[in-house]
Formats: structure tokens, C-alpha cells, sequence
């Protein structure tokens, strides 16, 4: 029997079609859009939207071909009966539809990055699912992507020794809209985290009080610190390029995805990388679909629990959402490293630029 799957928010990255991507992202992305994902998927059935806006709403039904579509979001979970829903709206609106979701019954949700805007309420909507048996992803792609995957995998290998450091170059981006990629690749690869110490730029950052920062941060520099020992930094370098430094040689993913660099020493104990592989994973489907299959296999058992949280975990949630507030704690603390366990629960960053919310 099929699952009953619904998009709530049929914007960009709800519904909108991937075509307008091709030939710029390298292989592996597309198609990227929750609709078009659901719809491709096997024993799933796309069977409502909701949008607040009409005429969004209508194109995509059209698009999709479905029937069932709602400015409400609650009146669809009442009257459908869901096994799956996505959701793509701002992050302000999540808490409740994620609720107001899991109260109806929903086995599995997918929620675009960020899931929320301060811990308290990461906590709150983690525990909630983990209590009511509701499968939980969310739209850090990267870590669902074949050469992030491959990249993982020749790391754990031992290719290139033990992993020292971690470094991301994503551009001079904003915190809430970019950043859950950085930050989720950091824990992907580094595991559990332990400090934090940023510099955001100083007119980016629109302080209310101790505890709200009413806009979306831009990161010119971070570090981390990690549970093993290894250290993680993000930088402004452009090009989508994640390091991976080992003792013994370095992994490099260029272009977001494009292709991996493997180098490595050409004699034992020389302190220089001069073997170079490269290495182009090519994948048989975009990330998104293997996100969104992954949590199909762990609603119908055809992935096991424990097999389905080392693909995403509400840890893995949690840590990554915790490097996003101890970067904005860092900053309100004159730029000092800060431990992950004492960012206040309560700090709230709206994500907020112009009249939009990340």
C-alpha cells in the first residue's frame, strides 16, 4: 500500500521545478523540490498541498497533479489521513505545523534547515517525535549526497590517518539560511561538539536584548572544538569546498559535490601529499530522493531504527542546531570559545533579513 505524502509550503524549495538548476549544480542534487521528490518516489503518493498563498498553491497542484490543496495546513491534517508530510516554510511556522503534524498521526516528517530558531524549541519538537514513534529528517542534504557519502566513508577507511580538522568554505553567508549545511558537515564528520567561538559581522547582527538577535547573522570566521580532538573551522573562501586534514593525507570535495581530491604521501613518513587521486563518485539519484526514500524505509521497517539514525539522528539535529546559537553566544561574548552545553536555550535568532525569515 502506498503512503499518503502532503508539502506543506509549495514554494522554491516545496515545489518548485528543479529544471532551472540544470547544468549548474554538479550531479547528485536534482531533482531537489519536495513535490518532485514525492512524487518520483516509489509507493508514495502525493496527495495534498498547502500553501497560504493561493496562487503558489494552485500552480503546484497543477504542476503535481493533485487534487487535495489547502491554505490551511491544519484543515489538510484533518482531513487527510497522512503517513508523511513535508515541510518547507519559514522556520517561525514550523514548531506548530510540526506539532499540530504529529498530533494527527504522521509516521515521518522531512523539515527544510533550520528546524527552529532557538534550542528550547529544538528540543521541545525532537523529543516530541522521538515520544510519539515519528520518524524525523531534515534538509541538510549534504549528508544524503553519494560524494559526501563516499568522502565519509574513505575517511573512516583510514586513508588519510586520523581526522584533524575540519574546514568549510560556503562564501560570507548568512547564519540561519546557509549555515545548517556548514554546521550539520561539521558534525557529520567530526562528531559531537564541544566548543565554539565565532566572529559575525558586526552590522549583521541586530541585538534586541541579551537573548534575541532579530536578524541573520553573517559568520566571517568560526572554530570548533570536538569530543575526539578534532578541530572544525568555516571560512568565507567561495566554492563549496569541504577539507577534511588527516595525519596522513587530506580529502578535498570541490563544487559542492563535483568530485573528491585524495592526497596523499608517496613515501612512508614524508610529511608531504604529493599522490593525488581524484576521485567522481556518480550518483544514481539526487540527495533529496535518498533523504526522502530513507525515511520512507523507516516508516514501512524496510530500514531499521537503528540503520535509519546513522543515515540522520535527533542528536545529529541537535548538535548541529547547537554550533548555529553558539556561534551568535560567541560573538555576544566578545568573541570568546564557548561550551555547546551552556548556550542559553532561550537565545533566539529570528533569521530574519528585510521582510523575510530564513
Amino acid at each position: 500500500m502506498d503512503l499518503k505524502a502532503a508539502v506543506i509550503g509549495c514554494g522554491r524549495m516545496g515545489a518548485k521545478k528543479s529544471d532551472r538548476l540544470e547544468g549548474i549544480v554538479p550531479s547528485g542534487w536534482l531533482p531537489i523540490s519536495h513535490s518532485e521528490n514525492f512524487y518520483d518516489l516509489h509507493n508514495v503518493e502525493l496527495v495534498a498541498l498547502s500553501d497560504n498563498d493561493e496562487h503558489t498553491l494552485k500552480e503546484a497542484a497543477n504542476e503535481y497533479n493533485v487534487k487535495s490543496i489547502y491554505h490551511n495546513y491544519a484543515d489538510m491534517l484533518k482531513d487527510c489521513k497522512l503517513d508523511l508530510i513535508s515541510i518547507a516554510t519559514r522556520t517561525p511556522e514550523k514548531e506548530s505545523i510540526i506539532k499540530a503534524a504529529i498530533s494527527s498521526g504522521v509516521k515521518g516528517i522531512y523539515v527544510e534547515k533550520p528546524l527552529a530558531n532557538n534550542l528550547a524549541i529544538t528540543s521541545e519538537l525532537l523529543n516530541l517525535a522521538e515520544k510519539n514513534d515519528c520518524k524525523f529528517s531534515y534538509g541538510v542534504n549534504r549528508r544524503f549526497h553519494s560524494t559526501y557519502r563516499k568522502a565519509k566513508s574513505l575517511l573512516e577507511s583510514g586513508v588519510i590517518g586520523r581526522l584533524k580538522e575540519v574546514n568549510i568554505g560556503f562564501g560570507e553567508s548568512p547564519l540561519l539560511w546557509t549555515h545548517p549545511h556548514s554546521m550539520d558537515l561539521l558534525v557529520f564528520y567530526a562528531g559531537k561538539p564541544v566548543r565554539a567561538r565565532a566572529d559575525l559581522r558586526e552590522d549583521s547582527v541586530n541585538k534586541v536584548d541579551d537573548y534575541l538577535v532579530d536578524s541573520d547573522p553573517i559568520i566571517l570566521s568560526a572554530q570548533f572544538e570536538f569530543e575526539n580532538e578534532v578541530r572544525g573551522s568555516i571560512s568565507v573562501s567561495n566554492g563549496c569546498v569541504v577539507n577534511l586534514y588527516g595525519d596522513k593525507g587530506t580529502l578535498t570535495i570541490h563544487g559542492d559535490g563535483a568530485f573528491i581530491q585524495l592526497s596523499t604521501a608517496s613515501e612512508l613518513n614524508s610529511p608531504y601529499f604529493h599522490n593525488q587521486n581524484f576521485i567522481h563518485p556518480q550518483p544514481k539519484k539526487g540527495a533529496t530522493n535518498v533523504a526522502f526514500d530513507e525515511l520512507r524505509q523507516a516508516i514501512t521497517g524496510n530500514l531499521t531504527k537503528q540503520d535509519f539514525l546513522k543515515t540522520i539522528s535527533p542528536e545529529d539535529i541537535f548538535f548541529s542546531q547547537s554550533l548555529l546559537f553558539a556561534c551568535v553566544w560567541s560573538h555576544l561574548n566578545s568573541n570568546q570559545y564557548v561550551y555547546i552545553k551552556n548556550v542559553p536555550q532561550q537565545l533566539f535568532v529570528t533569521g530574519k533579513t528585510g521582510q523575510f525569515y530564513a
